[in-house]
């Protein structure tokens, strides 16, 4: 009865790309950044990229990385349980 219950409550919003969108890269190894908003009480995201862990970061924080041409599924799990996921399309512009 003490224990809280893991994913309960709003999930984190990714703030710096939009799901479906596309993205055009201008020379190799171009970087994008990762961002979420998230709600009171969370202190530290996990972002994977393509279902592989990526790296933690204190609530709020901003990451970057550089996509793979084509489509990147992207996802951030918060340290209370709740997921969010969007998928980007990259596509080479050089």
């Amino acid at each position: 009865p003490q224990c809280e219950r893991l994913g309960q409550g709003m999930s984190p919003v990714i703030s710096t790309l939009s799901d479906g969108g596309r993205y055009i890269q201008i020379s190799p190894g171009q970087q994008l950044s990762l961002q979420a908003n998230c709600p009171a009480g969370v202190s530290k995201l996990y972002w994977f990229i393509n279902q592989r862990f990526y790296q933690s970061v204190p609530a709020n924080g901003k990451i970057f990385f550089s996509p793979e041409i084509g489509r990147n599924a992207i996802s951030c799990v918060d340290d209370l349980g709740r997921k969010t996921a969007i998928s980007i399309w990259v596509e080479k512009g050089y």
